[in-house]
């Protein structure tokens, strides 16, 4: 292990669609212990101060972030801003071995075909399988399988040089 990654936050970048902010703030809640102790910071939009320029806010969090968490939705999906500003550079950063890509099934939604397909995503239900959050019987507990797939991501990284 390096010292570097072994006392590290790693910055993770929130992407999602603002239809979703109230699942997103219910995930910032699930991390919160991540957070504390000192594993991961976290940044989305959401955090944009009155007078500072969104879109370089965005952009700037999007290329400092080590990791990517894309909560995705339909809404998701059918955002242009996203896919063109976030998904596609951050994409092609990860292709590059530049970024870790985390991908947060939200609600259902049609990924077949898509950049995001190839990915393992979260939550993962006792079958072994993804399962968006909001079909679960008990959110908390998806939520919770999200922050443990979380964790075991920060504990792997963090044993990278």
């Amino acid at each position: 292990m390096t010292e570097q990654n072994q006392n590290k936050a790693f910055k993770m970048f929130i992407s999602y669609s603002h239809e979703d902010k109230a699942l997103r703030d219910q995930m910032e809640k699930v991390l919160i212990e991540l957070k504390r102790q000192g594993l991961i910071s976290t940044w989305h939009d959401g955090q944009i101060l009155p007078g500072q320029q969104w879109e370089k806010e965005i952009l700037a969090n999007r290329d400092n972030a080590e990791i990517v968490l894309f909560l995705v939705s339909a809404d998701f999906n059918a955002s242009r801003y996203i896919y063109e500003k976030e998904l596609l550079p951050v994409l092609e950063r990860e292709k590059e071995g530049k970024v870790y890509v985390l991908v947060v099934l939200l609600r259902p939604t049609f990924l077949k075909g898509s950049e995001l397909e190839k990915f393992e995503m979260l939550p993962i239900d006792s079958k072994k399988r993804p399962k968006s959050v909001t079909e679960w019987s008990n959110r908390d507990k998806a939520f919770l399988k999200v922050a443990e797939g979380i964790h075991r991501v920060v504990l792997h990284l963090r044993q990278k040089p």
